[in-house]
């Protein structure tokens, strides 16, 4: 089965049961402790995100670069990482007398470790990293069904259901991988090189998910927790409807790093776009009646905020697909350059439109910062590789024959 097409049918798997895991947790908390489940998730993303220090960033440059003994080397670092992380978090809880969340706080070094060896089960062999990634999702989908018929609702409880997903996945990935851990083999200098190299790419993915998800603190600064809950499960059925697009993204990231795929990369961008089309005037349509079938009338608003969402997700997927060909290919500056100006703009609509019109303000500046960002990469992407626009945006007769192509693509 073709690399596209093996993807795309575990991708389906992903969007059922994770369509399937929002429902529960959504009915399961309620709008007020899904906003607190929320916001501490999003605390733990970004503190993931800044203690990986870019690692798994760096490594498909390094394998793409054919670098001796890569995948080891990485993964001694990642366990060392993981030390050096539980003691960092242990002590930020100790000194700001958070202890009440430790055990939140003490999923981002198990949560670091998990993203690193994931990321590297990607650039080694997709399917094995899609079968494990769906083997965990239906033991958490499992967990959770249980949790709902039997406790009471809890944001611990719920995270506990997080520790042993990303634990569970570790551990196979880590067996998958054929790799034992040895001191010996740790080199502090290849340390130093991979941050180094993943400084700046850990700064961009930041911005990137800053620029996601810094709208989440500017509601908790403005308003409360139930805005929360409301906004969030709007932009994660957007999020969810956006996994299967994603899947080109993930393959092409994949071969990237072993070959090159520029005509390939036009036509996923081409084929994405209007399946992005598509989703938005579908959830135009039946939008406001999924959300409240699915989650209940206590999150009947959060329909509206998923379709400012989706549309937003029109822009972005042009600045996913091409910044992740870019950071292969060692071209960092523009596109953290482009993030940087896209999460200021982002934090100052946010202030200025979140008073004035609540949540749907926090949604239509995301919009906004997403489409500076995706159309500016693409002009950019353009530009650099003298494809004129057109060849991106207008589909033709070809693409459905090419898009089955790719799906029977070895």
């Amino acid at each position: 089965m073709g690399d596209y097409k093996f993807a795309f049918a575990i991708k389906a798997l992903m969007f059922l049961m994770t369509l399937l895991n929002t429902i529960i947790i959504n009915r399961y908390l309620g709008p007020v402790l899904k906003g607190e489940y929320a916001y501490y998730l999003n605390v733990i993303n970004i503190a993931v995100i800044i203690l990986n220090l870019g690692v798994y960033q760096a490594y498909p440059n390094f394998k793409k670069n054919k670098i001796e003994n890569v995948k080891n080397a990485f993964l001694n670092l990642t366990i060392v990482l993981f030390i050096i992380n539980i003691f960092l978090v242990s002590l930020f809880s100790l000194l700001t007398k958070s202890q009440n969340v430790l055990i939140i706080y003490l999923l981002i070094p198990i949560m670091v470790f998990s993203r690193q060896v994931s990321f590297i089960s990607l650039v080694e062999n997709l399917k094995i990293k899609n079968i494990l990634t769906i083997t965990t999702l239906f033991l958490y989908s499992a967990g959770l069904l249980i949790v709902y018929s039997i406790f009471k609702p809890s944001v611990y409880i719920t995270f506990a259901l997080l520790y042993l997903q990303e634990i569970i996945f570790a551990i196979l990935a880590i067996k998958t991988l054929d790799y034992k851990f040895s001191v010996k083999n740790f080199s502090f200098p290849f340390m130093l090189k991979v941050v180094r190299f993943g400084i700046l790419p850990m700064f961009t993915v930041l911005l990137s998910t800053l620029n996601y998800k810094v709208d989440i603190f500017i509601i908790k600064d403005l308003l409360d927790y139930r805005n929360i809950g409301i906004y969030t499960v709007g932009v994660n059925f957007a999020d969810i409807i956006g996994i299967i697009p994603n899947v080109i993204q993930e393959v092409l990231f994949s071969r990237s790093t072993k070959e090159n795929l520029m005509n390939e990369t036009i036509k996923a961008l081409r084929i994405t776009l209007y399946i992005n089309i598509i989703t938005l005037l579908s959830f135009i349509i039946f939008g406001n009646s999924i959300i409240t079938l699915l989650y209940g009338n206590d999150f009947s608003y959060s329909a509206i905020i998923a379709i400012v969402a989706i549309a937003g997700m029109i822009p972005m997927t042009f600045f996913k697909l091409i910044s992740s060909i870019l950071i292969i290919d060692g071209k960092k500056i523009f596109t953290f350059t482009i993030l940087f100006i896209s999460v200021v703009l982002n934090i100052i609509l946010n202030y200025f439109l979140i008073p004035q019109i609540g949540i749907i303000g926090a949604a239509i500046t995301s919009v906004i910062s997403y489409a500076f960002s995706g159309i500016s990469i693409l002009i950019y992407f353009c530009k650099e590789n003298s494809v004129p626009i057109s060849k991106i945006v207008l589909i033709t007769k070809n693409d459905f024959t090419n898009l089955k192509m790719i799906l029977k693509r070895k």
